[in-house]
């Protein structure tokens, strides 16, 4: 069966052109697809109004059609030439040519030019909203235009969501701000820039929608002003600047010029990155790397493979590497490259280390250990160096991300020997390797500084500084990791080494009762989790070494170290926050033990969950030093803006940020989105919002929804979409409905939207026509594709549409009724 006979009767026009013998006309464009949808829509016919409908025709050697409009008899009384239409209302209708939207009366004759991007219908004040360069207007009759919102917002009009009323969705796009957080204000820059960065060698790299509608980046000055207007600069990406060069980006490529547009380097570039002031990584071409200075001029040839996106800082310098090679660049055209060839590459204590393998060739070459300065000198002096071939090096790297301890490491690495019967090593803090025969076994600490464990030949154990010097004499049958200055050790001259005692690092012994040494195994900070258990019942408590103090507390079930000397510790089912001294921070409230987490040492995050319920999840920031909120709960998650500033979003209110005291420091009425924090300075993105605005310029649904959808009309809602994702629906005064203002799976109800008159004719589909019915169900206009044409006759069958009568191969089949 041919399945052509299933399909809209538009599609029926592929069969029949198979059957035309000959055609007298040209042909014309295709229509899409013009059946209608489970609405009662179709995308070639609109609703009648004020006795006129629009039509979409094909039109010879257009692809797309244009638009007219039909009377109530089918005759075409604005004859097909518009791009797109809006029904009339109130004597005229919006239409488009050449991209433009105007208005034309009902003889298709032009009352206001088409000079504006998007319009609406007129409403009965003799107004409508039009944009032009993104500003929103309200235009009258005569064409005079008013601004409505400020022209730093640039305005997109959507569909009308209550046609009676005449009140349509419009959303904002906000662009970009710089936020001087040291002073709490929005940075003042000239209005309409969709993008902003932060501050670079005293310039702001910002971009400009120009009124032809493309953008450019330009460098605006720390007043606000430019230093190189976007129509001067002309960078489709964000330009780079130091010391007077600026890079470019062109549609050839990258290109160097100065302050005053002048080209620095002839040629276009591949890609251009700014590593560190004076010295620029370049790629000429694809697949080839250079090292330039702050004059634009090679300096040096570099590896082609590097990763010069995401650098390591390592001082003034930055480490850029791939699996083959690793380049140490500097400030001022300085660089470094070496081949790795399998060794192994770390950043820790301020040096470079390029590391062999523990089963590499030491004799080879490639092979050898290597520690840089970020100055690009060894660290180690040759002979030295040459000693590291022996061994297996482990850098040791605090991770301040998650540990805040005393201080650093004792002692720059750990080195394991390579030969078992050797003893292991350190180096020191000012390059020298250092070990002792008596050396069994280093237990190294990267967290702090204290003393490293030393297991000796003889199986006991002491403690070493950082010179390799002995702290604690190796007397001692067992020691524990030192935790804040003090350590569990046994002694055969102290209890016969039947118990634990507790030593600070320079050897001491600390008076403890001898219950402390049986019941005390844990370190939580300076203090010891402890469990009684020779009583009737288990009794938890903790032990201060220092002060001598005995704290009785409930079970502790586990505990995890974070930052700033902070312990997340469990309780029964809940989890608080413990300081190093065994002290409360915050009593065990949270649920989850993720429920509290640390943003710096002064405010944390914390997650309240609504267990069954719509919303699911909520924010707040706390204070860490007693646990108050420092916000109310919210529904988008607020974030670290540097140290000690803290953005929150609230739903109506826009964004603020805050000190670690709860202070407002700037606040932006409006929805901020994706933000980097540069030290003093913030480049913020403002998020789109949408809202629903009458043809007065008033907003009746607030513009501060993420999305809006669906239609109005009698008990019908709006869906709108909050900052925080949340739907709701709300009405035509943006009020949200009434028990359910938390659903999360809101939709706007469908229907008919509600019109200033009930339409004389309505649009039905018959078979493959489509038929305009008066009350009665009666055809008064009947539409169908023949000869490639769209054909339209009246309710007597006469052609109305078009106007010469059709001569083709299927017109003549089928007779003068479709």
């Amino acid at each position: 069966m041919n399945k052509t006979s299933h399909m809209p009767w538009l599609r029926a026009l592929c069969a029949a052109a198979t059957l035309v013998s000959h055609t007298l006309a040209p042909a014309a464009s295709k229509l899409p697809d013009c059946t209608l949808d489970e609405k009662g829509q179709s995308v070639c016919f609109q609703r009648f109004s004020e006795g006129l409908a629009a039509v979409l025709v094909p039109v010879v050697g257009q692809s797309d059609g244009r638009w007219g409009f039909i009377d109530t008899r089918g005759l075409m009384v604005v004859k097909p030439g518009y791009t797109q239409v809006r029904p009339f209302a109130n004597g005229l209708a919006a239409a488009q040519r050449r991209y433009k939207w105007g208005f034309i009366d009902t003889s298709g004759r032009w009352v206001i030019e088409p000079l504006y991007d998007q319009a609406t219908s007129f409403g009965a004040d003799g107004h409508a909203l039009v944009t032009r360069a993104d500003e929103l207007l309200r235009i009258d009759r005569s064409g005079q235009t008013q601004g409505i919102v400020p022209a730093s917002q640039r305005a997109v009009l959507h569909d009308p969501v209550d046609i009676a009323e005449q009140r349509w969705s419009v959303s904002l796009e906000l662009y970009g701000q710089l936020w001087d957080l040291q002073r709490g204000r929005v940075m003042p820059i000239p209005e309409k820039l969709s993008n902003v960065s932060t501050p670079q060698d005293g310039l702001i790299a910002a971009e400009m929608r120009l009124p032809s509608g493309t953008e450019y980046w330009g460098l605006l000055n720390l007043q606000g002003e430019w230093a190189m207007h976007p129509r001067l600069l002309r960078s489709t990406d964000r330009p780079l600047h130091d010391q007077g060069l600026v890079a470019r980006r062109g549609p050839s490529g990258w290109q160097f010029v100065n302050l005053q547009g002048q080209a620095q380097h002839g040629d276009m570039l591949h890609e251009v990155e700014l590593m560190r002031p004076g010295s620029w990584v370049v790629s000429p071409e694809d697949g080839k790397l250079e090292l330039w200075d702050a004059q634009a001029r090679r300096v040096m040839a570099l590896p082609p493979n590097l990763r010069f996106h995401a650098p390591t800082p390592l001082g003034d310098s930055v480490v850029i590497k791939t699996q083959d090679d690793v380049a140490l660049v500097a400030p001022q055209g300085r660089a470094w490259h070496w081949p790795l060839k399998g060794r192994r590459v770390h950043t820790a204590q301020n040096l470079l280390w390029l590391l062999r393998g523990e089963h590499d060739d030491p004799t080879s070459p490639s092979g050898t250990n290597e520690i840089i300065r970020p100055d690009g000198s060894p660290f180690l002096d040759a002979a030295t160096r040459a000693q590291l071939d022996g061994y297996l090096v482990t850098p040791m790297n605090p991770d301040d991300a998650r540990f805040s301890g005393a201080g650093s490491p004792i002692a720059l690495a750990l080195l394991e020997p390579l030969d078992s019967t050797r003893s292991p090593a350190l180096i020191t803090r000012d390059g020298r390797i250092v070990s002792q025969a008596e050396w069994l076994h280093i237990r190294a600490r990267y967290d702090d500084d204290a003393p490293w464990v030393v297991q000796t030949r003889q199986g006991l154990f002491g403690a070493i500084d950082g010179q390799g010097r002995w702290r604690i004499a190796p007397v001692w049958q067992g020691l524990d990791d030192f935790n804040h200055g003090l350590a569990l050790g046994r002694r055969a001259d102290v209890a016969e080494g039947r118990r634990q005692v507790l030593l600070n690092s320079d050897g001491q012994l600390l008076n403890t009762p001898p219950a402390v040494s049986q019941d005390c195994t844990r370190w939580i900070g300076a203090v010891l989790a402890c469990v009684d258990d020779q009583g009737p019942r288990l009794q938890h408590y903790l032990w201060h070494p220092l002060r001598q103090q005995r704290t009785d507390i409930a079970p502790i079930k586990q505990f995890t170290k974070l930052a700033h000397g902070l312990y997340r510790v469990q309780q029964g089912e809940l989890w608080g926050l413990m300081d190093s001294q065994g002290a409360w921070r915050i009593q065990p409230r949270f649920a989850n033990e993720l429920d509290l987490r640390l943003l710096d040492e002064d405010v944390g995050l914390e997650t309240v969950s609504d267990n069954g319920g719509p919303i699911r999840q909520r924010w707040r920031l706390i204070s860490l030093a007693d646990g108050h909120p420092l916000t109310a709960l919210h529904l988008q998650e607020p974030e670290a803006m540097g140290v000690g500033r803290y953005r929150v979003h609230t739903e109506h209110e826009g964004s603020r940020v805050i000190n670690a005291r709860g202070e407002t420091v700037l606040q932006q009425p409006w929805p901020s989105g994706s933000a980097q924090t540069e030290g003093d300075w913030a480049s913020v993105l403002i998020d789109d919002i949408w809202g629903v605005m009458d043809l007065q310029g008033q907003w009746h649904v607030p513009a501060r929804y993420r999305r809006l959808s669906g239609p109005f009309g009698p008990d019908q809602w709006l869906s709108v979409e909050t900052r925080a994702g949340k739907t709701l629906l709300v009405n035509a005064e943006g009020q949200a409905m009434a028990g359910n203002p938390d659903e999360l799976e809101a939709q706007p109800t469908h229907g008919p939207s509600r019109t200033s008159a009930e339409p004389a004719l309505r649009l039905t589909q018959r078979g493959r026509q489509q038929a305009f019915v008066n009350a009665h169900g009666q055809a008064v206009i009947t539409a169908q594709v023949q000869c490639q044409q769209l054909v339209l006759r009246n309710a007597q069958g006469q052609q109305s549409w078009p106007p010469q009568t059709l001569a083709c191969a299927s017109a003549k089949q089928k007779g003068s009724h479709p």
